[in-house]
């Protein structure tokens, strides 16, 4: 019991204790004294504590209210390491929370931990207190044993947590999984050196053929890394609120040194040169603090030097609260070579070596040139992590707006899939284009290998998104479609529809035949691109069909028919058997076409109107029987 107390005591300020002890790094008394505390944590008294400690959790946990988790039929769940810690790509998955529980009002978000277990103990947590945040942390078994009215699921799990999920998931949690209707898993790759081999994260594909890869770092969110995972790729820049923190102005910063806890072979010569040529300086590692210390560290600090990634918090954050960060390149982790000419970024760890001393006493001493640094690194980070652009990058990911899919097949499992994977955009944004779009997100849900990529406006056709936000996705002018894009044509003026189809086909790009469930047709049919058929349609056999008509739902449209090109049908409308309908004719709602009559070009068929034997071209037809009462311009049909 006394050691127990001791622990408990020592628990909350160790991570302080330990950050002080670092400048005594490697001396014997230090050595001693962590040797010593190693011991006494591994020990069973302190697996006794963790023990409680977890229960007590577990009953906060238990605690939560569970009634919008049973309710829900759309889920997204983020996993989150065991580990009560706290770093940037750690914080960056409660920013996918927030922001997809915004995105995303119609599912339920939550976090959850991954099931970690030590020496028989499964860890968990109910709240990271070491930043702020509003985020309740589940267990995931509570997610089993209630979620049972989920049909759809979004799960995000970052890269380091893939091979042991694969390993400790229970029987249990695999059914749950595997019964999912609908279930996609999201590897969130926030450190490429961290991410395991593709046959290890194609242990995935046992419970859903639908893995996808959101990137944190442009210099790996590439064709490459898609197909070498054989998984479509996102590129989400991370983000986190830090407007919160304080700033110091130069004048009260202190002469203070920070450096990443990252392990690097050249790391203790930087340090060693600091101490030796500014020994006016101090130099502490940033270790086992919370967030809120570590903002306020390096707010205060003159410079903050990476030895990890470089490309990463340590060397961005600190500009923020007006500081310096400090790294070295590597085509890994920068977007670009135009990083290297930055003034706090080296070529090399011996170049800092050589250098750091001078560039310090040199900016210590011109406050100007130490805030144009600040503000260059401010005005880059703005460009890459900003709120607008983390919510655009997320809003298009929920979408299935990929930047790359796999082009090539490197795991056999995935060869079928990637041939015939499709990513279909509608040309359009009024309310038939919006109806298009409901059978599109129908469709998707039915086939894994069909994608909704979102609306691409065209010039001269009004948009109006109404409830469809976020699947914007700019003008066609702008748009370069890859070989597994396709169109379809959300217009029903044929006029329109032919102004659309020729500039689509200028540009090379693929006409995508939209068939809504619902739809019967029969397999003996010749048909062209382009075409759409609503729910309830019918059709019979033998018929000839040709490019981008319309047809609405209720059409019916008989044996042996022969149709053209660019016809709209409107609901309801019939064409009876052995009729033949020419180009760019308007069929109104209700309208019969009676068996072998024979339609021009460019007409418009009243709605209820029945044609017997038929008519022209350019002509208006009403009443039944139908006849002619107008001549049309064929432009405004």
């Amino acid at each position: 019991m006394f050691f127990r107390n001791i622990a408990e005591f020592l628990a909350p300020i160790a991570p302080k204790v330990k950050h002080r002890l670092k400048k005594y790094e490697n001396t014997f008394a230090y050595n001693t004294l962590k040797n010593t505390w190693k011991w006494f944590v591994n020990s069973s008294l302190v697996t006794g504590n963790l023990r409680r400690y977890v229960e007590k959790q577990q009953m906060i946990q238990d605690k939560y209210d569970l009634t919008e988790l049973k309710k829900a039929k759309k889920i997204v769940l983020v996993f989150i390491p065991a580990e009560h810690t706290v770093y940037g790509g750690y914080m960056s998955f409660f920013s996918m929370a927030t922001y997809s529980r915004m995105l995303l009002p119609d599912r339920f978000v939550l976090l959850c931990t991954l099931p970690t277990y030590r020496n028989g103990v499964n860890v968990t947590y109910a709240k990271n207190e070491l930043f702020k945040n509003d985020e309740k942390l589940w267990r995931l078994e509570q997610v089993v044993k209630n979620a049972g009215n989920c049909q759809e699921l979004i799960l995000h799990i970052p890269e380091i947590c893939v091979s042991d999920f694969c390993e400790v998931a229970t029987q249990e949690e695999r059914t749950f999984l595997k019964n999912i209707p609908h279930l996609q898993i999201n590897i969130m790759l926030q450190n490429i050196d961290l991410m395991p081999p593709p046959e290890e994260c194609h242990r995935l594909f046992e419970f859903t053929k639908d893995i996808t890869l959101t990137t944190a770092h442009k210099a790996y969110s590439t064709q490459i890394t898609s197909d070498e995972y054989q998984m479509p790729l996102k590129y989400i820049s991370t983000y986190f609120d830090l407007s919160i923190y304080k700033k110091y102005p130069f004048q009260k910063k202190e002469k203070l040194i920070l450096v990443s806890r990252d392990k690097n072979d050249k790391k203790s010569n930087v340090i060693h040169v600091i101490n030796v040529k500014l020994p006016d300086y101090e130099v502490s590692v940033i270790d086992n603090i919370t967030f809120d210390m570590y903002m306020d560290y390096i707010a205060k600090a003159m410079f903050v030097i990476s030895f990890g990634e470089g490309f990463d918090g340590y060397f961005i954050q600190p500009c923020l609260v007006g500081s310096v960060g400090i790294a070295v390149y590597n085509e890994r982790f920068f977007p670009d070579s135009s990083w290297k000419e930055l003034d706090n970024v080296y070529r090399s760890f011996d170049e800092m070596a050589l250098n750091i001393a001078y560039d310090v006493r040199r900016l210590e001493k011109d406050p100007n040139a130490y805030q144009a640094i600040v503000d260059e690194m401010k005005r880059r980070h703005d460009e890459i992590y900003g709120k607008e652009k983390y919510l655009s990058f997320l809003r298009e990911f929920y979408i299935k707006n990929y930047d790359y899919l796999p082009r090539k097949s490197a795991a056999p499992m995935m060869s079928s899939r990637q041939s015939t994977l499709k990513k279909v955009y509608i040309v359009g944004g009024d309310g038939f284009a919006r109806e298009c779009a409901h059978y599109m997100q129908q469709l998707e849900k039915m086939d894994k290998d069909l994608i909704f990529g979102g609306f691409i406006s065209h010039q001269g056709y009004k948009v109006d998104y109404k409830d469809m936000e976020g699947y914007f996705c700019g003008d066609i002018s702008e748009h370069i479609f890859k070989d597994y894009e396709y169109v379809v044509i959300g217009a029903a003026l044929p006029p329109l529809r032919s102004l659309i189809y020729n500039d689509l086909k200028k540009r090379g790009v693929r006409l995508y035949t939209l068939v809504a469930p619902g739809c019967s047709l029969n397999e003996h049919i010749e048909m062209g691109e382009g075409n759409i058929f609503i729910a309830p349609f019918q059709a019979s056999v033998h018929m000839k069909i040709g490019r981008c008509n319309v047809f609405n739902g209720g059409v019916i449209v008989g044996h042996d028919n022969v149709i053209g090109d660019f016809n709209f049908f409107a609901p309801c409308s019939q064409i009876l058997g052995n009729a033949k309908i020419g180009n760019y004719n308007s069929i109104g709602a209700n309208a019969i076409i009676i068996p072998n009559a024979k339609i021009g070009d460019c007409n418009k068929i009243s709605p209820l109107s029945v044609v017997y034997k038929g008519c022209r071209s350019l002509t208006v037809m009403h009443g039944n029987p139908a006849v002619k009462t107008d001549d049309i311009d064929p432009f405004i049909i």
